[in-house]
């Protein structure tokens, strides 16, 4: 992420998370607070604008409430993917992540004509 900085290490036990701010414009705006191959689009993380891959720009477009922040735990954005020691050890608490998590959402990408009768067929 270009111009953005990570601050600090996460530490043995920790991990970071964001908190998409609520809204229904088109900008998606995040901050991350600390807790126990596309085209780029633009995002702005504690008021530094940064680059994100379309797959994870849609997935905060579609996780975002109107009313409410949300917080989440992306591995796409809440771990430093530039410090290799960091995400080793951010992969090995993946686990342990899932299972605590009070909801695990996948984002499979936009949906398209043949998903979406898929999904109509499987309900």
């Amino acid at each position: 992420m270009p111009g953005f900085k990570y601050e600090g290490a996460v530490g043995l036990g920790e991990l970071r998370l964001l908190r998409l701010l609520k809204g229904d414009q088109d900008q998606i705006e995040l901050s991350y607070t600390w807790g126990s191959g596309s085209t780029p689009c633009d995002i702005v993380t504690n008021g530094i604008e940064i680059e994100v891959i379309t797959h994870v720009y849609l997935a905060l477009q579609n996780l975002r409430l109107q009313k409410e922040d949300r917080l989440l735990w992306i591995d796409a954005l809440c771990i430093n993917q530039r410090d290799e020691e960091e995400k080793s050890h951010q992969v090995q608490q993946m686990g342990s992540i899932y299972a605590r998590a009070e909801r695990v959402i996948i984002f499979l990408g936009q949906s398209t004509y043949e998903t979406d009768y898929f999904m109509q067929y499987a309900q």
